[in-house]
């Protein structure tokens, strides 16, 4: 099949009209109550509400809704404000960090939030019963890495003391530049010691959890939506503006531009449908900023034959970029030539994969696979997506037509998909990674040998002890070598596939205020070319406010 008929047949998997619905509507009960509600789409099912189990963007926006951290984001999204810690001090060279904990810090059931409760979440996350795929950010923490790889067996060695109720210290193995950025992802989140005690793994039901961020949640349909209401018990309860959120956890991307359009929600956090697009593009409700993230490939190296680099190589190389980003992702979204993203803090790639067929065919050849003939047939696997689907149809086009190899696809709902990377049970998957915190390391991790989502099989000791250098580097240059020189090795050994950079393409309604890029009817170009764009996407959505007088006007309440 030729490639433009792929591409045409992919448009037409759209099956509804995105035509707009209109904007005369109707307040909903609660508003007219003079309650504020904020509903958007989540886009996914949370995987699970465990802290210390969560690893994707899903789980990441709904823990956020209910839990904070010592430091956490800002209005704006960008780092290091303090959270649920009042202060911090350094000492030992920055290999000593004492935080002093607010004092009106309490659990949504009124129980106060102590330093041993985030004692409690590290020991509990390092525990290598709990099989944790992000233990290893805490690993920076004196004797972590050998609690969680089971060297230590006493808990109490990790290096997080609570001095007292309010007085939490962490001693770090060495100083680390990022420590306090690291600090606002959710591994480092405290857990309510006493309802985990209490209800072991059913401890994130509805009915039993608790968290000490600004919402609480109250209900939860499985594949429809999640209902939270404020934290009445929150510390900063008078700062928040929303009285209830609802998260809609429907994956359908056609129904969830619908839900928008139609009203029921008013902020669509994911991509929308690429059929949708000439239409869009041209609605001031939709922006897409630049993204801190990659999609791309991997292979799973310990199966043949992509135990051979020049297998992974040839694959790589037969695969035009351009096209999937122009004609299949259609978001803005920029060619992937290397792996860390441009926009990256102190860090700019100067490499740059090539693209050719002729060279592609050459190494499989080499590989003993000339013209494709007794390649054996293999899978590409990816999350029920449409955009996803699009991306492997079109990819398996290009690998079945360019170089004459036998390519199937497979979906699976996200819980199973995730499940079977982590298991690595694949042949070739869709991944993708959206920075945990602004810097190069977080993505060069992902493939070292500990890396809790390292899932290819891959690794390479020198790559590895480059990556680790740069935690002891503070020259910033210096630094950057480090991580070009890594970054090299990983591309000159293929264990993945970059595709292309991400942007945040999504649609917000004029009416909501707090978040950034705003919607000031230019697809919030006035925020990005200041820099108020929130490259990381971490919308801190309990600052966010609905403007019911905006939200009148915009539904034509009150209009004759």
């Amino acid at each position: 099949m030729k490639l433009y008929s792929v591409l045409l047949c992919v448009a037409m998997l759209a099956l509804c009209s995105c035509n707009s619905e209109g904007r005369k509507g109707e307040l909903t009960e609660l508003e007219k109550q003079g309650k504020t509600v904020f509903r958007f789409s989540n886009a996914q099912e949370p995987a699970t509400l465990d802290l210390s189990k969560a690893t994707g963007v899903y789980e990441n926006r709904i823990i956020n809704l209910m839990f904070e951290g010592l430091i956490r984001y800002g209005d704006k999204g960008e780092y290091s404000e303090l959270g649920v810690a009042e202060k911090y001090e350094t000492k030992d060279e920055q290999k000593t960090y004492v935080f002093t904990l607010r004092k009106n810090i309490k659990w949504s059931d009124g129980t106060s939030v102590t330093a041993h409760d985030f004692v409690a979440a590290y020991q509990r996350i390092l525990n290598p019963n709990t099989g944790a795929e992000y233990a290893y950010m805490l690993y920076d923490i004196i004797n972590a890495q050998e609690i969680n790889e089971g060297k230590e067996k006493d808990l109490s060695a990790l290096a997080a003391k609570a001095i007292d109720d309010h007085t939490l210290e962490l001693r770090l193995k060495q100083p680390v530049p990022y420590f306090i950025d690291l600090l606002t992802h959710y591994t480092f989140y405290p857990v309510p010691k006493h309802v985990v005690e209490k209800y072991g793994s059913k401890w994130t039901e509805v009915e039993n959890i608790v968290g000490n961020g600004a919402f609480v949640l109250k209900k939860r349909v499985m594949g429809s939506q999640m209902i939270f209401e404020k934290n009445e018990h929150y510390w900063e309860k008078d700062r928040v503006k929303l009285d209830r959120i609802v998260a809609f956890t429907t994956e359908n991307q056609e129904t969830q531009l619908r839900m928008f359009r139609s009203g029921m929600t008013d902020w669509l956090s994911s991509p929308v449908p690429k059929s949708a697009y000439p239409t869009i593009k041209q609605e001031s409700e939709w922006m897409a900023p630049p993204y801190l993230g990659t999609y791309f490939f991997c292979f799973n190296t310990s199966k043949k034959p992509f135990d051979d680099v020049r297998v992974r190589k040839a694959l790589s190389i037969a695969i035009d970029r351009k096209i999937i980003a122009e004609n299949v992702a259609m978001g803005g979204q920029l060619p992937a030539f290397n792996y860390v993203p441009k926009g990256t803090f102190n860090y700019e790639s100067p490499h740059k994969l090539d693209e050719s067929i002729e060279e592609a065919k050459k190494l499989l050849a080499e590989a003993g696979y000339p013209d494709g003939k007794g390649f054996p047939e293999f899978t590409i696997l990816y999350n029920t997506s449409e955009d996803h689907q699009k991306i492997c149809i079109i990819i398996q086009n290009m690998w079945q037509t360019r170089l004459g190899i036998p390519v199937k696809i497979e979906n699976n709902e996200w819980k199973t998909y995730i499940d079977r990377m982590h298991s690595m049970n694949y042949d070739v998957i869709r991944r993708g990674w959206i920075a945990d915190y602004n810097d190069a390391y977080n993505f060069m991790e992902l493939f070292m040998k500990d890396g809790g989502n390292n899932n290819t099989g891959w690794w390479n000791a020198e790559h590895d002890n480059l990556v680790l250098a740069t935690k002891q580097e503070t020259d910033v240059k210096k630094r950057e070598v480090l991580f070009q020189k890594a970054e090299k090795i990983l591309l000159d050994n293929m264990p993945l596939i970059p595709i292309y950079f991400y942007v945040a393409d999504q649609m917000i309604k004029p009416y909501v205020r707090g978040f950034y890029p705003r919607n000031t009817g230019n697809h919030g170009q006035e925020d990005i070319k200041a820099g108020r764009y929130n490259i990381a996407d971490n919308h801190p959505i309990t600052r966010v406010w609905i403007d019911m007088e905006a939200k009148k006007k915009y539904l034509g309440i009150g209009e004759k």
